[in-house]
């Protein structure tokens, strides 16, 4: 399968470097392998002993509780759920010694035609609250969905569509789901046009492609805040969820605003910045070699910059959010309209 070109491990290192322990230092991570099964993993310091009992479920609030469908001495740190099924979704919950429970799922979900999709629950805050899986993914335009995508979307119950591409992307690739309300709330990509016309031209180098894309981060604080805050006022509403963030590779609007709504979650600024960098790991470059092999090196150069997420764009728009406003509640305040009754409202929402 083509999304499968990250090894198992690689998958499992950006989960252990972005999990934070509800409580105790136990950190817990979950992946899939290319048949569907799920490998969970933990590791605890200091070392725990006994079982960790495992229950699994279709969805992410109601497990029963009765028997375990799964057990494991603590010690060993790893297990696997055998379901030989890529296309329904689990989540689990461990409970550690009869005492320390976490919920967990695969963080990133099998898709054949879309990019980067993955769910943005899991999440813990600095006042050790989960943010709940399920309630808000977010990804690449989905509009090259084929019958088993369709089924996945259907499986996890995709209400609302926020898509964040403008009128003309959207007009050359429409979104439609059936079981979806697709809410259009246009945000500039950029003068894509003069880029490839200069990438052809190759006038375009490896600098201008970074110094592009932090000039689009700051165009996000600066100039498209009020777009930004629409969306923001989508995750108010419950009968919205579960809702789909969605540009054309899931990375730049996609991600601000994911940071953003982290952020308001009180999610560690090291969990919001490793949750931006996994598009690196979920974007598939080589669906873009074929355009890109007969330009000359420096195009191509360019180009792995422009498909890639870069910790300086994010940087730079926190930056300039601190410059102009002093702080990020100033920003969403004044900008975003997002008042702190608004904040509590997301938490009571998304965390528990």
């Amino acid at each position: 399968m083509k999304w499968c070109a990250l090894s198992l491990i690689g998958w499992m290192l950006v989960w252990l470097a972005g999990c934070t322990p509800k409580r105790g230092d136990i950190r817990v991570v979950c992946v899939r392998d290319e048949v569907g099964n799920y490998i969970l993993k933990w590791e605890t310091a200091p070392q725990l002993k006994g079982q960790v009992q495992i229950y699994a479920s279709s969805t992410p609030e109601e497990f029963d509780m009765s028997v375990p469908d799964l057990s494991a001495k603590i010690e060993e740190g790893v297990t696997t759920f055998i379901t030989n099924d890529n296309l329904k979704r689990l989540y689990f919950r461990l409970v550690f010694d009869g005492q320390y429970q976490y919920d967990v799922s695969a963080r990133y979900s099998f898709m054949d035609n879309i990019q980067n999709f993955r769910d943005l629950g899991g999440y813990y805050t600095d006042k050790g609250m989960q943010i709940r899986w399920g309630m808000v993914y977010r990804s690449g335009s989905i509009e090259r969905f084929d019958d088993l995508d369709s089924i996945r979307l259907h499986d996890i119950g995709i209400r609302t569509i926020l898509d964040l591409r403008t009128e003309e992307e959207a007009a050359t690739a429409p979104v439609s789901f059936a079981s979806a309300k697709v809410v259009r709330m246009p945000i500039s990509d950029g003068d894509t046009k003069e880029m490839m016309k200069r990438l052809r031209a190759n006038t375009l180098r490896k600098q201008d492609g970074i110094l592009y894309m932090e000039d689009k981060y700051l165009q996000f604080v600066t100039q498209d805040y009020e777009a930004f805050g629409d969306a923001l006022h989508l995750f108010l509403d419950e009968a919205n969820y579960p809702i789909l963030i969605q540009d054309d590779l899931g990375k730049d609007r996609a991600g601000f605003l994911s940071s953003v709504l982290l952020t308001l979650l009180d999610v560690p600024r090291e969990s919001v910045m490793r949750d931006y960098m996994a598009s690196n790991h979920y974007i598939d470059v080589g669906f873009f070699a074929k355009d890109a092999c007969s330009m000359s090196t420096d195009a191509q150069e360019t180009i792995t910059v422009l498909l890639s997420a870069k910790e300086s764009f994010l940087d730079i728009a926190y930056e300039e959010i601190d410059r102009k406003y002093g702080s990020f509640q100033a920003y969403t305040a004044k900008e975003l309209h997002f008042s702190p009754d608004d904040q509590t409202r997301l938490r009571e929402i998304l965390l528990k």
